[in-house]
């Protein structure tokens, strides 16, 4: 195989017919004829590892010396023996040239059908992750429309409640004292607002999946004001007040009568 590894060097690699130098070829041919001289025949497999170690990229090449050199020793071969095997190493390097393109087609084809597959499974795989997060969604939402509308009819229920409960005490205004009525209107805002608060926050929870600050920070200052008017009422009331207070209350009922009356008159 010296002969054909000589004509893949570099200096020799040719593209075209046309561009093999006549000289080589006959200088091959010779070499070629002083070989099959000897009564040598070339092995199949010889070939195939030979082919095997070199890139396909110069097959080509090696095609067209021989391709040339077949035809020079068709001219040339006084005794029509070299000819004949010449032509027979190029059928079966062009035989293994072709066998070796299509072990590497099926090479690349089931490469590419590997590839595919692991698409096609990472696609799959991928829609039923999809599909199952949308199945959880779905059934959160049952959950959550369920939920909301119960929480929807509980502040309505709560809010109608502090207004009854409202109008109950405020309807009975002048039989209480100041005192009882300051703080019934205090402790009925506590729990009003709270009810409404508590309700609201777990609606915005359900909604949003996070609290909100400014609505803690609104409740505790909306309730730290309720603590301070109470605990100034009762000490105030304690300290001796709560003649003072009970006589204003009278005196704002008394206005708001008198008001009435010449609003009639």
């Amino acid at each position: 195989m010296g002969i054909l590894a000589d004509m893949l060097l570099p200096q020799n690699l040719v593209e075209t017919l046309s561009d093999i130098d006549d000289e080589k070829v006959r200088r091959y041919y010779e070499q070629l004829s002083q070989v099959y001289a000897d009564g040598f025949r070339h092995r199949y497999s010889d070939i195939s590892a030979f082919l095997g170690n070199n890139s396909p990229d110069v097959y080509s090449s090696l095609d067209n010396w021989l391709t040339a050199v077949s035809s020079y020793a068709e001219e040339n071969d006084q005794d029509g023996e070299t000819a004949p095997k010449i032509i027979k190493l190029l059928d079966h390097i062009r035989l293994e040239m072709i066998r070796i393109d299509r072990m590497k087609a099926v090479a690349q084809y089931a490469s590419q059908s590997s590839l595919i597959n692991e698409q096609i499974h990472a696609i799959a795989q991928e829609t039923s992750d999809m599909a199952t997060v949308a199945e959880e969604k779905v059934k959160r939402f049952h959950e959550q429309s369920i939920a909301i509308l119960s929480i929807f009819s509980a502040v309505i229920l709560a809010f109608m409640g502090g207004i009854s409960f409202s109008s109950g005490v405020l309807g009975s205004i002048a039989q209480a004292s100041m005192f009882r009525l300051i703080v019934t209107i205090l402790l009925l805002g506590f729990v009003l607002f709270n009810s409404i608060f508590i309700l609201m926050r777990f609606i915005a929870y359900m909604l949003y999946k996070k609290d909100s600050n400014r609505f803690k920070n609104g409740i505790k200052w909306f309730n730290g004001a309720l603590l301070t008017i109470f605990l100034v009422l009762v000490v105030a009331y304690a300290s001796g007040a709560g003649e003072y207070i009970e006589r204003w209350g009278q005196l704002t009922a008394q206005a708001t009568s008198g008001s009435q009356v010449a609003t009639e008159m």
